[in-house]
């Protein structure tokens, strides 16, 4: 089954609680992330805007979270935004790392990123506009758990993140 792979909707996932998204439950618990449920934002460059059911924290006190699939999932999108600060060189990476082999990342849109094998490294770059992106997250074999940890260095500030909806379906091997 192909599935797309561009978001039109952010998932409704509290840092610490469960959604049931297209059939798929999740789990999620974390460390230093808040939810925010009605904001847009669009404070960087446009492969970085969230519409809504926004997760967000502090890069500079670093912060994780795991996501739990009661049924296997591969290529699950990640949405980053508000990476670095204004006018500053501070980047922020995240990681990602699955209970089924390493995963790659492929970023279907992005500004100022950069990909390293599991790790994503963003910034502004030093210009006004914020960087971050739309990202896939894939792994060798379908995945029950995916754990995602960020860090930035001094002067990295706050992001915003979500998981698109849409691309909450059953793995390869599973479809």
């Amino acid at each position: 089954m192909v599935q797309a792979q561009t978001c039109s909707n952010v998932a409704y996932i509290h840092p610490n609680g469960m959604a049931i998204l297209n059939g798929i439950q999740v789990i999620s618990s974390s460390s230093g992330i808040y939810f925010i449920p009605e904001l847009n934002y669009n404070g960087g460059c446009t492969a970085a805007t969230i519409n809504s059911h926004m997760l967000g924290g502090y890069s500079e006190t670093g912060w994780s979270m795991t996501l739990s699939f009661d049924k296997p999932v591969n290529d699950v999108v990640f949405l980053y935004a508000g990476a670095g600060s204004q006018g500053s060189l501070a980047k922020e990476t995240i990681v990602f790392n699955s209970n089924k082999g390493v995963v790659s990342i492929v970023a279907n849109a992005s500004c100022f990123t950069e990909i390293n094998g599991n790790t994503i490294i963003s910034s502004s770059a030093g210009t006004s506009t914020l960087g971050g992106g739309n990202f896939k997250i894939s792994a060798p074999n379908d995945y029950t758990q995916l754990v995602i940890k960020g860090s930035g260095e001094r002067g990295a500030k706050s992001f915003v993140m979500g998981i698109c909806a849409s691309s909450i379906f059953l793995g390869k091997a599973e479809s």
